[in-house]
């Protein structure tokens, strides 16, 4: 029995994976991750997994969560400008991600594109299902220590609730700004809070430990697709955390709220043209339409971090994002303008790899599990899980990239 459970994990983790051309079955699959996708990033930037279900109640949510120096007008009408620009974004996002699968069956290798497009989703499965996992298991612990199961659980929105109250009581107001004038500390607050985005993204492609289990397959795909590239992205919402409490810090320096939702509905708005960060059959359209051009320019996304996912060697740096208008990218000459032509993308030098969503999900922390078990010096192990992306310790294993030991 154990035997057989032993062969089977073996067989799903070296069986490489193929899609046919046809795969007719991929039409529904797109269609239900872009809904269900879409909704879930949402509700995450909106700051309430749990949303009212009745319109009216959504309505009183929104008001009862505005400062209360917000002018009666704002109160107003607010909520109506905040439900706008969610559905707007909904419809957005769910139309470029459907309509740019009906192009790429045009432009790509249909073959190249189902099987990375299925091995990502997949991948994309088996992070949430870990997660899952990892958060039962670490509730178990809590329980045996007494501490209840829900403690361990519910660990990470615990302690981000708790570090927020932190915030809120022991951060003193600087000056206290009228509300018009706090929201332009807010616009001031994204750009400072977002050296801490740019700094995070520059750590994950500087440390071969965040390289390898945390960033790495985020810029596998040769095709970059919604579906595929952001799915990609190996338990990095744990990342997100300090950017939102930084920007919640920085904003309570200079005004008493919380100024939440006048923060999701920018961040929001924002997400309309992230979707043009990974989505290679309108590359030419973003780099040429004047309106996504312009909010492209403001917010530092779309064919600016479109480039940031090119596989010419050299450039793995460029187009970290942080600051409207590139500030930060700008300022440590990270900063790169886009070509007219969309660039390779992928990998540096698009190696070739083994097409297996368990490998995509698992090889970075399988590799430095073996180099840690077959390396036994103390400084060789600290270099492995410190160290940066270009060092090889004397042993290794690659598990992913082929040819590449």
């Amino acid at each position: 029995m154990l035997f057989n459970i032993k062969n089977k994990l073996r067989y799903l983790w070296d069986t490489e994976w193929e899609i046919g051309e046809k795969a007719s079955f991929f039409w529904p699959i797109v269609i239900f991750v872009a809904l269900g996708y879409t909704t879930l990033e949402l509700f995450f930037r909106a700051g309430n997994p749990n949303p009212p279900l009745g319109f009216d109640e959504l309505v009183l949510m929104l008001r009862g969560n505005l400062s209360v120096d917000a002018p009666l007008l704002v109160k107003t009408y607010f909520p109506y400008l905040w439900i706008g620009v969610v559905a707007s974004c909904f419809i957005f996002r769910v139309y470029f991600i459907v309509s740019s699968y009906a192009a790429s069956l045009q432009m790509f290798n249909r073959r190249k594109l189902h099987t990375e497009m299925a091995m990502y989703v997949i991948s994309a499965v088996i992070v949430m299902v870990s997660t899952f996992v990892l958060f039962r298991s670490l509730g178990f612990v809590t329980w045996l220590l007494g501490m209840g199961f829900h403690t361990g659980v519910e660990s990470i929105d615990a302690l981000t609730h708790y570090l927020s109250q932190l915030i809120d009581t022991h951060i003193p107001t600087i000056v206290h700004l009228p509300y018009p004038l706090a929201l332009l500390s807010l616009i001031l607050g994204f750009n400072v809070s977002s050296l801490a985005g740019y700094f995070i993204h520059w750590l994950t492609h500087q440390s071969r430990f965040l390289w390898l289990t945390v960033h790495r397959p985020h810029h596998m795909p040769e095709i970059l697709h919604p579906i595929g590239v952001p799915l990609a992205f190996n338990f990095g919402f744990l990342l997100a955390i300090p950017h939102v409490l930084f920007s919640v810090f920085f904003a309570k320096l200079f005004y008493e709220g919380s100024l939440l939702m006048e923060t999701t509905l920018v961040l929001i708005f924002y997400y309309h043209f992230e979707i043009f960060n990974h989505l290679s059959t309108h590359y030419h359209m973003a780099y040429h339409n004047k309106l996504v051009r312009f909010f492209s320019d403001i917010t530092g996304s779309g064919i600016y971090h479109y480039m940031h996912h090119t596989s010419e060697e050299g450039k793995e740096t460029v187009n970290l994002g942080g600051g409207f208008f590139m500030l930060w990218d700008r300022l440590f000459r990270t900063f790169e303008q886009p070509p007219a032509l969309p660039p390779r993308t992928g990998l540096t030098n698009n190696p070739v790899f083994v097409r297996n969503p368990f490998r995509v999900t698992f090889s970075g922390f399988a590799q430095i599990w073996y180099e840690m078990k077959h390396n036994k010096h103390w400084k060789t192990r600290w270099l492995i899980l410190f160290g940066d992306v270009y060092y090889k310790p004397p042993i290794t294993k690659e598990y992913l990239i082929l040819g590449c030991q």
